[in-house]
Formats: C-alpha cells, structure tokens, sequence
C-alpha cells in the first residue's frame, strides 16, 4: 500500500511536498535579511519541485508586482501541463484566530491541477538570534486562479 501511495498521491499530499520546501526557504530569508520578496515552487508531472522567483528588472520591485508575474509563469505552465502543483510565498499580516492583534505571516497559496486549492498562513515570531519560530497555521479554501479555467 505505501508503493500506491508514493506512486498516487493526493493533492492534499502534493501541496505539503512543496510546504516542505518553501517553508525553510522563507524562514531562511526571514532570519538572514529580515524579509523576503515573493517567491514559489512547483511540483513536476514527475514529482520534483523547483524553487521559482522573479525578477523585474526594478530595483525594487513591489511585492505584488513579483506576485504577479510568478502567477503568470505558473499559469502559463498549468495551461502547457508542466505541473502537479504550484506554492506562491508571500509575507502578510494577518490576526490569528482566537488572537486579537496582528502578526507577522508567511502566506503560502497552493494551487493543484486537480482544483484543489488552499491558502495556508504562518504566523511567526523572531528571536533575538534572528531564528524564525513558526506557530500553528490557520487556513483558508480559495479559488484556483493557476489551474482554473
């Protein structure tokens, strides 16, 4: 049973490959520089994911300008059938639930062919080591905008 597992799996399981992937990368960036632009990966029809980032031509560039051409590049490659899934990573601000304040996150949209599609949120704090401690995640259900029609 594991072999079908490994061989079939689900969306759900596809996305949290590539969580296992960006999710080091933003603490990275964050415990390095402080912050990160907009960032991704994607996973393969062959299950190998790839980092993916962007680049303007600015110096600097706005968030949601990255954002929008990395969305781009993920749609053209969803139209040409180059992915399982797709990760966008971005930095938000959001209040928890059951918190009353706002706190830093790293957002990550996870988009997958099947039509599966989750944004899932990071809360964080940063010692004073700069070491970047993740808390419990909340998530949402979102439209697909990479893999829709």
């Amino acid at each position: 049973m594991a072999d079908t597992e490994i061989k079939n799996p689900s969306p759900k399981d596809d996305c949290e490959t590539l969580l296992d992937a960006v999710l080091p990368a933003a603490q990275h960036f964050l415990g390095k520089y402080g912050e990160f632009y907009p960032f991704g990966a994607t996973l393969s029809l062959t299950h190998e994911v790839a980092l993916v980032a962007a680049e303007i031509g600015e110096e600097h560039p706005t968030p949601s300008a990255v954002m929008a051409l990395i969305e781009n590049g993920f749609r053209s490659g969803a139209q040409r059938h180059m992915y399982r899934a797709t990760a966008l990573v971005h930095h938000v601000s959001a209040v928890p639930p059951e918190k009353t304040t706002e706190q830093n996150c790293i957002a990550v949209s996870l988009n997958h062919q099947s039509g599966y599609s989750i944004l899932v949120v990071f809360p964080y704090t940063q010692t004073t080591q700069n070491k970047v401690v993740l808390e419990a995640p909340f998530a949402y259900e979102t439209d697909n905008t990479i893999f829709g029609e």
